[in-house]
């Protein structure tokens, strides 16, 4: 199957396509102060080899819905040696158990954050405003992301605005 996203308000469903969401993509100019984003007991480590990427997928994967916990990952999306070329991955710890995500790619002039996640019995404890804090002061660079529905209102709380949003549309992918 297919899968289009877009910055361009389009209907694409003429053409077979399925529209699915749309996320808003988000800008953080100025950063708010990041004090009181801590979590007691959590641990924020930072990925550096291909047994980590593997643990960040599944993590990523369980959280997200798209992978049961008992059910095995069919490969990894991420490979380790996109590591230390601007992207950096970290994983969030209690204890010895990862349940969260987190990754920035640092470009020219902006911090991209990306998959923040958490695992659903580790939600509403401030795990995913502390991982996304942590990819916000990885760079002194101002920082922007596409937020799921999810995440709209914390990013707003960590100084985050819209402005603007992307579409998603599939062809040939069941929901």
């Amino acid at each position: 199957g297919w899968a289009i996203w877009s910055v361009f308000p389009l209907d694409l469903s003429a053409g077979g396509f399925t529209y699915r969401l749309d996320n808003p993509t988000m800008y953080q100019s100025a950063a708010l102060s990041l004090s009181g984003v801590e979590v007691p007991g959590l641990r924020i480590e930072e990925v550096t080899d291909e047994c980590g990427v593997e643990t960040f997928e599944r993590v990523r994967e369980t959280a997200t819905g798209r992978l049961k916990a008992s059910q095995k990952l069919s490969g990894p999306h991420l490979d380790a040696r996109i590591l230390g070329n601007g992207y950096r991955l970290w994983l969030g710890r209690v204890g010895k158990q990862a349940v969260a995500t987190g990754a920035n790619f640092e470009g020219d002039s902006v911090n991209l954050i990306n998959n923040i996640s958490t695992l659903t019995d580790f939600r509403r404890q401030g795990i995913g405003a502390a991982m996304s804090a942590h990819a916000i002061r990885a760079s002194s660079k101002p920082a922007a992301l596409n937020s799921d529905p999810d995440g709209f209102g914390l990013y707003r709380k960590l100084g985050f605005q819209e402005v603007g949003r992307i579409q998603f549309w599939t062809l040939g992918l069941s929901p």
